[in-house]
């Protein structure tokens, strides 16, 4: 999961979206890079967050 035109670690239900979509398609592993707190920075998110929306979708595809 990364960072093209939208950014999908920007809440937890967003990273749960993607993990949900990425189970969808068959895909059984997820890769995040990890975020700086940089703000306006292209690997920018709320660490927190990416920290809570990870543990949400554990062991569901693997994370």
């Amino acid at each position: 999961m990364g960072y093209a035109g939208y950014r999908p670690l920007e809440s937890v239900s967003s990273i749960e979206d993607e993990a949900a979509a990425a189970e969808a398609a068959g895909f059984d592993e997820l890769c995040f890079y990890w975020p700086t707190d940089v703000i306006g920075g292209v690997l920018a998110a709320d660490l927190d967050v990416v920290r809570q929306g990870v543990a949400a979708v554990h062991g569901r595809v693997g994370v």
